[in-house]
């Protein structure tokens, strides 16, 4: 059975901004792979379409059915994770085998916090201002 991973040395998944992200990924693979990719990226997760931004990546090609490499990425300085009542940003560390002659690659993926701190930006809502063109009626009393 294929196997991937991604072991980061400390236990560490909160980071600054300019901080380094360093770890291994190892693999056994029992069919041959086109490559074998670490990739630091962020997605959306919750309410609506998620996105996902690619900030980074190594790729290993023709890796040899099994083995380890060291990765390495700089926290980017944004987008800060967040919290959201309807929606999160989240930093990851995604390892992908693309297997060659399969439908589907063998991923991992390593959840991270990037922030001020090495913590996510809690969203609070903030009330818009009167005659801003967003009252309650929709009416904007610019005019009145």
């Amino acid at each position: 059975m294929s196997e991937l991973r991604i072991d980061l040395p400390t236990e560490q998944r909160s980071f600054r901004p300019g901080e380094a992200i360093e770890g291994v990924v190892s693999w056994t693979l029992d069919a041959a792979a086109h490559a074998v990719e670490v990739r630091l990226l962020w997605y959306t997760r919750g309410k609506g379409d998620g996105d996902v931004g690619v900030a980074d990546l190594v790729r290993f090609d023709a890796p040899a059915s099994a083995d380890s490499q060291i990765f390495r990425f700089i926290a980017p300085n944004g987008p800060w994770s967040f919290d959201g009542r309807l929606v999160s940003l989240v930093w990851a560390i995604d390892a992908i085998a693309d297997l060659k002659g399969l439908k589907s690659d063998l991923v991992r993926r390593v959840d991270l916090t990037i922030g001020p701190d090495g913590r996510p930006v809690t969203l609070t809502s903030t009330a818009l201002a009167p005659g801003d063109g967003a009252d309650d009626d929709g009416s904007d009393d610019a005019g009145a």
